[in-house]
């Protein structure tokens, strides 16, 4: 990481003015050289860093060390700048500068973009904008992986920058279409943050996050991972798509995946035979996950069930229902053991599909439960050290 020393005097700022102006037309260099040689004298830094910029590419001239070093020197006028206003601008106008070539010295430009970042205070209103362009950046020079590292970081941006809920959808929107390209799993998760941010929202407000929320649905149905799909339907942006005539059928089918069955989904799919494909949705690896998410409601139900329950349920062949298992156990939505002399299974744990107030209950009863076994045992071992010993 580069750290950014502010200058004790001007000689810096004198040798990179004289650089650039020597790589200039001598009819230009002299008006360059004279204008920021008087705003540097008259203490106008931020004008100094404005006249800087404007030599563009010029900036860039020279090994990647000497590069970082006129952004160091340009940094470190920046630091002096006192108005707030004025510092949030110039940074905008730096990152424009490094980020205008998108096919040239890519690596370098990133590093000089996280090196302005670094600059900063960490609860700086300049962070925002820098950080969007960096990740737009990132985005559009194929390196969208560099910005994995800065995702642990996402809900302390929010806090220390003091994110409006317009901000923070814009955050989480240009993170999750820029990892979506890169296939990162939380590109979803982030897309689910973009969408929450909509509750309270109607009419047009609302209208605005349609095509994400199709999006958010289809990526649910379609990830192996997700296997809770309820907290989309209540979410004020996806129950939109409910009572809208493009969307009714999609909504049905997640409303399927969330609570519903087997045997629903075969349902849906018979009486829309095309529409899976038209979403981008593959039958078959719709069937294999409701078999897992069936596989989940019956667990729930019961912790230890026959083969031919489960084949039942799962609408298989008795013989491949330990196939089945091991892939749930492996996917991690149960914990099992099967017993093949008995031909059952036993639920130590299952994924609950939905997580409302009858799963509440069921804690709730569970904990009572271990609260009783406990006092049981309690009272057992305290009864055992009251006991008078037996004489021999």
């Amino acid at each position: 990481m580069t750290t950014f020393v502010q200058l004790s005097d001007e000689e810096p700022a004198l040798d990179l003015i004289n650089l650039l102006a020597h790589q200039q037309e001598e009819a230009k260099a002299a008006a360059f050289e004279k204008q920021s040689i008087s705003q540097l004298q008259a203490r106008q830094y931020g004008e100094v860093v404005e006249t800087l910029l404007q030599c563009g590419e010029l900036l860039f001239k020279g090994a990647d060390k000497e590069v970082e070093g006129v952004f160091i020197i340009i940094g470190s006028l920046l630091q002096q700048v006192e108005s707030a206003e004025q510092v949030v601008a110039l940074t905008n106008k730096i990152a424009d500068v490094i980020t205008q070539n998108k096919t040239q010295q890519t690596a370098l430009r990133l590093r000089l973009l996280s090196n302005v970042f670094n600059i900063f205070d960490r609860k700086s209103s300049a962070l925002f904008d820098l950080f969007l362009k960096t990740v737009d950046f990132a985005a559009q020079t194929q390196n969208a992986q560099l910005l994995v590292p800065h995702l642990k970081n996402i809900d302390n941006f929010v806090v220390d920058w003091n994110l409006s809920v317009d901000q923070q959808k814009t955050l989480f929107l240009s993170l999750s279409q820029v990892l979506r390209g890169v296939g990162h799993r939380d590109a979803y998760k982030l897309l689910v943050r973009y969408l929450s941010k909509f509750e309270g929202s109607s009419g047009s407000d609302l209208t605005v996050a349609k095509e994400h929320a199709k999006q958010a649905v289809t990526e649910a149905i379609k990830g192996a991972d997700f296997t809770q799909c309820d907290v989309l339907l209540e979410m004020a942006a996806v129950k939109q798509l409910e009572t809208d005539s493009q969307y009714a059928t999609l909504f049905r089918l997640l409303k399927i995946f969330a609570v519903d069955t087997l045997d629903a989904f075969n349902a849906f799919h018979k009486q829309n035979p095309t529409f899976l494909q038209s979403v981008g949705l593959n039958v078959d690896d719709c069937v294999e996950k409701m078999r897992l998410l069936s596989l989940c409601s019956l667990a729930a139900d019961q912790t230890e069930l026959s083969y031919a329950s489960i084949a039942s349920g799962l609408q298989i062949a008795e013989e491949d229902v330990e196939q089945w298992i091991v892939r749930a156990v492996t996917v991690g939505i149960v914990e099992a053991k099967m017993d093949q002399l008995k031909r059952t299974v036993s639920f130590n744990r299952c994924t609950q599909r939905v997580f409302g107030d009858a799963q509440w209950k069921q804690v709730s009863s569970q904990i009572k439960s271990w609260k009783e076994n406990v006092r049981a045992l309690l009272e057992v071992v305290k009864n055992n050290r009251t006991a008078p010993v037996a004489d021999v």
